[in-house]
């Protein structure tokens, strides 16, 4: 599928599963603002993934509200909607077949799955049908220049064998709606694989209870640990619960159970310019964005911060208040090196700047004392903690630093190094 010029980012959205005021929330997040020309929106698309619809009964009240948002988003150009297995079952529960019979079955397990939505739309009105008639418009994938989207599985022999029976928006042919209910047809296994994922069934006797407590007796193949296909895919459908992650390198998920009220709505950024081939770049944990995401960076500065505080405040006791001539020395070597070549805010050309690292002199001479062997990565710490600094060859730079420290440190007598 091809993009207009402008956009330069495409944002993936989980499975809203009618929590519109969560939907609200990460597109303020993502600075996604269809009001505002200056925001994401004037270069950005987003494509959600599937499965808007569906919930606990509590929040029937959000399931129109949540459908008119994105099909605005989607008229007005800003985003793109693919079909979801549970889109895929509202139309067959609300279609009849040949036989004047549903073609999803109104039994107690997809009444209970279907309940919040029936009673938001209300049952058989025209508001029902007109949203039916939208979900039958939806793609059931995407395939854009460097990456592929659909619900569930991105299985190629699937999707070949799909082609004849889509429009050429890869939506579902009319007539075909029936039969993607048959069990006897082809285009039922495809719809299971493409929209649902593939399953095993579990040996004779074994059963697991889901998450809505039904009993199965087959389970979810994990498909993607194989795929190797051109193109990187993003998919919804699994209700995962941990923290955002890629799957693979190669295929990310971007339901992480919204649905639940503690869980998050998730999205992941894709850049356009992306090269498909770039494997490691396109899985990144930090493409994804979620309400009160954490900044994994900042923990670990943090951590390492705090860590090398204690071990300071621990020499600091060993060394004592009185210092030997050579440790003097020590000092001042430090100082002027620090300044003149360390200087990772590259100031070293403005004197009035210079007791812009004094009070960092004294940690960086008790690490050269009493731990020389970590006074490199103590550098490279101070360097992106405190400076934020932007200079090339950080880490090399900081090694130079503290080999010149310890070598001068172990000629006075003061380490061992």
């Amino acid at each position: 599928m091809q993009l207009d010029d402008h956009i330069s980012s495409i944002y993936f959205i989980g499975d809203v599963h009618a929590q519109h005021t969560k939907l609200e929330a990460l597109l303020t997040e993502i600075d996604f603002d269809d009001t505002d020309p200056d925001s994401e929106c004037k270069t950005a698309k987003l494509v959600f993934i599937g499965d808007l619809i569906d919930n606990k009964q509590t929040n029937n009240d959000q399931h129109i509200i949540t459908l008119q948002r994105v099909q605005s988003l989607q008229k007005n150009g800003h985003a793109l909607c693919l079909l979801g297995n549970h889109e895929f079952n509202a139309i067959g529960w609300a279609s009849k077949n040949e036989n004047g019979e549903f073609c999803r079955p109104h039994n107690e397990k997809n009444t209970k799955q279907h309940r919040a939505f029936l009673n938001a739309v209300g049952e058989g009105s025209a508001e029902h049908n007109r949203w039916i008639d939208w979900f039958k418009s939806l793609p059931l994938f995407l395939s854009f220049e460097t990456v592929n989207a659909i619900h569930a599985c991105w299985d190629e022999q699937a999707i070949e064998r799909l082609k004849p029976y889509l429009n050429a928006d890869n939506s579902l042919k009319e007539v075909h709606w029936v039969d993607a209910f048959n069990e006897q047809h082809e285009l039922f296994e495809l719809c299971e694989i493409l929209l649902k994922g593939p399953e095993r069934t579990l040996p004779d006797g074994e059963f697991f209870i889901d998450k809505t407590g039904t009993k199965r007796t087959q389970e979810r193949v994990k498909w993607w640990q194989e795929y190797q296909g051109d193109k990187p895919v993003v998919i919804g459908h699994y209700t995962l619960n941990e923290l955002p992650e890629p799957l693979t390198h190669k295929v990310v998920c971007v339901d992480y159970n919204a649905a639940k009220d503690d869980n998050v709505l998730v999205a992941y950024r894709v850049d356009t310019q992306l090269d498909a081939d770039n494997e490691q770049l396109f899985a990144a944990q930090d493409r994804f964005d979620y309400l009160d995401k954490p900044n994994f960076e900042y923990d670990c500065n943090i951590s390492m911060i705090e860590l090398l505080s204690r071990l300071e405040k621990q020499f600091s006791e060993q060394q004592g208040d009185v210092l030997s001539e050579k440790e003097k020395q020590l000092q001042d070597y430090i100082s002027e090196l620090i300044w003149t070549e360390w200087d990772p805010v590259g100031v070293n050309d403005i004197e009035e700047c210079r007791d812009e690292y004094y009070n960092y002199e004294s940690g960086i001479y008790l690490f050269s004392k009493y731990a020389p062997l970590e006074l490199s990565g103590y550098l490279y710490i101070l360097h992106i903690s405190y400076f934020d600094s932007l200079l090339d060859n950080n880490k090399e730079r900081c090694g130079i630093i503290a080999r010149k420290i310890n070598r001068y440190s172990s000629d006075l007598g003061i380490n061992a190094n």
